[in-house]
């Protein structure tokens, strides 16, 4: 009776999730790079943002700022896809 007491307690063990530590960020980096690379097609959006005076500080036609979405599309192997 002892022995399956013993086992019961031990299976009990096993099902309860361990408790992890946090990830450092060096692991957290090969986990996201490990996951990109193993991606056939993944699509990201970012904003672009450039200051007016860098492109032609005296032109009227250029706004203060020049603001653009750009949505992104890879599909390995070879293709690649943005738009505005």
């Amino acid at each position: 009776m002892k022995s399956l007491l013993s086992l019961g307690a031990l299976l009990a063990a096993s099902l309860v999730p361990a408790i992890a530590a946090p990830a450092s960020a060096d692991e957290i980096l090969r986990q996201m790079s490990t996951t990109l690379a193993a991606a056939q097609t993944f699509r990201f959006s970012a904003t672009r943002e450039i200051d007016g005076a860098l492109i032609g500080e005296g032109d009227a036609d250029v706004p203060a700022h020049l603001i653009a979405r750009i949505d992104a599309l890879v599909q390995r192997p070879n293709k690649f896809s943005a738009t505005r």
